[in-house]
């Protein structure tokens, strides 16, 4: 900074792409700070280093981010300052700021200009500018790369593609960039496994009226699917070209006034190109992408998938929670690690699972009451016949994504883990009930999770759900249930996890996680009706409910869910574990 004559850096923990989950390579918070989860940026000035991040991570961040010389800035609070607002605090007059520009968004620059009034301010552009001081950075990735058959994904390419060429037309547009890496594998029906966990693809798509090209790594080695989906997409009339052309095809097609006006989406735009598509006059409009929400509502093939998936999960996490019961029962020596294992094996046995959708929490007492506790592999953590345990496991399957939270007594609890236990219930329970008209935005039922907890004056920092993909990224937008007043009405096909909690630092954490999907409730006088119908088959543990904390509605939802779970699961689990599940399910 000095050598250059920068006042300040924004550093991102983001890829180009604007990806929740990078790949090692663009993991340069965690590389600086030795933070690691998901969600933080950092800005580092003369005087000053810090981290921002939001509550999932608050306790998490404590214990590393001293040690390597950082603040901690706490976000999504009343009395949060977000980066923006803190670097106009900071900027004096002729204030250069500098942006890693490959992995900065044009919507978060635009939000650093429109925030900072000082004169003379300035951003500079300095792609990937870790480079200088990241000894062994890690290169791009280029793994292997599938097609995913119209049995699976319910609609070809071909037709993805005309509904982008449709929608250019109707925005007067002759060209579209897309950069967000979840919307280029649904729009082109491939998966890769560049970003762990998320089966995506390093790459841009760019399609025209005439024209679709494909920009993307290609493996250094003659990967045989690879190669197949490249035919395969060749046969289709999509152009596969190497990563690194894009920007200097953009100029070579403008100057042939090929690209015409462009569309681009500021949230999945990059700094860096959204200052080559300026600097070669294009004409760009500007606006959110159509393809999230086209993504976000699955059609019946992929709901078919959803549920095929859901079905094996909870096959899978029945014997493992009995396994799991059986071991601490018998003073078998079971660690938090060891339960991981367990029930990675016994989701691998499935012939469609395709590995997990996010890292696995497996925590026991204290370590629940981290939200997004990493589980140690060595070490870990004893788990004993008392309290409580906390799991919360995803798995990608051929034909769906899974996310399921159950926290489960070991033994005798306490009556405050009791407490807490019933009261996440009963949100969780709440807001499965909901009936909602057409036009609600998942802000609008966030209440109903947080309201039972409320009550009793507690809560979590967290959203209450997220969007879930298709054999894609487990966490995906437009859609959420969450405080904020993010405006996307929920609609049928719509898929969304369901999952308030209760933290309790050193003592024990509880969630309740469902996968949910929107369905029709059908129309009257007053409109249509929309209502939440549970995906995730996997019984919830009535043993420690304090039942008098729950009403007759919430245990008539309960009893039913858990009567569903034995039937639609009895069948496929071996005998003794069969019997196990049905007194599990008695109802109360």
């Amino acid at each position: 900074m000095e050598k250059k004559g920068w006042d300040a850096v924004v550093l991102t923990g983001s890829d180009p792409h604007s990806s929740e989950y990078p790949a090692r390579r663009w993991k340069q918070v965690e590389w600086l700070t030795g933070f690691s989860g998901e969600a933080g940026d950092v800005v580092v000035t003369a005087s000053h280093a810090g981290l921002w991040t939001d509550s999932r991570y608050f306790i998490a961040a404590q214990q590393v981010l001293p040690a390597a010389g950082f603040e901690l800035h706490k976000t999504r609070l009343p009395d949060s300052v977000d980066i923006p607002a803190w670097l106009a605090a900071e900027a004096g007059e002729n204030f250069t700021l500098a942006v890693d520009s490959m992995t900065l968004s044009l919507e978060a620059v635009n939000a650093i200009r429109r925030a900072v009034s000082a004169e003379g301010f300035e951003i500079v552009s300095a792609p990937d500018l870790i480079d200088e001081i990241w000894e062994g950075r890690p290169p791009i990735p280029s793994g292997p790369i599938v097609t995913m058959d119209t049995k699976y994904s319910g609609e070809s390419r071909l037709s993805k593609i005309c509904r982008i060429r449709s929608f250019m037309r109707d925005n007067g547009c002759d060209s579209m960039l897309i950069g967000g890496l979840d919307e280029i594998a649904w729009t082109l029906n491939v998966r890769g496994n560049d970003i762990e966990y998320c089966p995506v693809v390093i790459s841009y798509l760019l399609v025209t009226q005439e024209d679709t090209f494909w920009y993307v790594r290609r493996p250094g080695h003659r990967d045989p699917s690879t190669l197949a989906s490249f035919a395969e997409l060749s046969e289709d009339g999509i152009s596969v070209l190497p990563y690194e052309d894009l920007t200097s095809d953009f100029r070579a097609l403008q100057r042939d006034r090929r690209l015409g006006r462009l569309f681009a989406d500021p949230a999945t735009l990059n700094y860096e190109i959204a200052l080559t598509l300026e600097q070669s006059g294009a004409d760009t409009l500007f606006g959110e992408s159509p393809v999230q929400i086209w993504k976000a509502v699955k059609n019946e093939v992929e709901l078919r998938g959803m549920r095929e998936a859901h079905l094996r999960d909870g096959i899978a996490m029945e014997k493992f929670l009995f396994w799991l019961e059986e071991m601490t029962g018998i003073d078998e020596r079971v660690s938090e690690w060891t339960a991981v294992r367990a029930l990675h094996a016994l989701k691998a046995k499935s012939p469609e699972y395709r590995g997990e959708s996010f890292e696995t929490i497996s925590a026991y007492g204290k370590g629940a009451a981290l939200p997004h506790y990493v589980t140690p592999r060595e070490n870990a953590p004893m788990l004993f016949p008392s309290g409580l345990y906390l799991n919360d496991s995803g798995s990608q399957y051929i034909d769906g994504t899974t996310d399921i939270t159950r926290t489960t007594p070991l033994g005798p609890c306490s009556p405050l883990e009791m407490e807490d236990y019933t009261l996440v219930l009963k949100g969780h329970i709440d807001l499965a009930m909901a009936v909602f008209p057409k036009g609600t935005c998942g802000c609008h039922l966030d209440v109903l999770a947080r309201n039972p907890l409320w009550r009793s004056k507690r809560n979590f920092g967290h959203g209450t759900g997220h969007g879930v993909g298709h054999w894609l990224c487990v966490h995906e937008g437009p859609h959420s249930i969450r405080q904020n007043t993010l405006g996307c009405p929920l609609q049928p096909g719509m898929v969304v996890t369901n999952e308030p909690g209760i933290y309790r630092e050193g003592m024990h954490g509880v969630r309740h996680e469902n996968v949910m999907v929107v369905v029709s409730e059908g129309s009257n006088d007053f409109g249509r009706w929309y209502r939440f119908e549970p995906l995730t088959l996997c019984h919830f543990d009535t043993s420690v409910l304090v039942r008098e904390l729950l009403t007759q509605d919430e245990i008539k939802w309960l009893n039913a869910y858990n009567a569903m779970v034995y039937e639609r699961l009895a069948l496929h689990l071996p005998p003794k574990i069969a019997e196990w599940l049905k007194e599990k399910t008695k109802a109360i």
